[in-house]
């Protein structure tokens, strides 16, 4: 093995945890996959399935990771307690 420059370097040594494995995979059976709508959550089965659903009221907002990162303000307690 080179490098860059053209000199030679020893390769590094990588256990057979790391390498590829050397077993032949099943190939994947993805179109024997279906997910019936009844177990969807009603907005994900109204998000995918109804044409008139609207996505701008079901839209998070761009400060969302902001706004969900906040630090939380009053008791908790009471913060559970009103959201009820």
């Amino acid at each position: 093995m080179y490098n860059f420059l053209g000199e030679k370097i020893n390769a590094p040594f990588l256990p057979a945890e790391v390498l590829p494995s050397t077993k032949e995979e099943n190939d994947r059976l993805l179109e024997a996959i279906t997910i019936s709508d009844s177990c969807m959550d009603p907005d994900v089965r109204a998000a995918l399935f109804e044409p008139d659903f609207d996505f701008d009221d079901n839209a998070l907002a761009d400060d969302f990771v902001l706004q969900a990162s906040a630090e939380p303000t009053g008791n908790f307690v009471e913060v559970i307690c009103r959201s009820k």
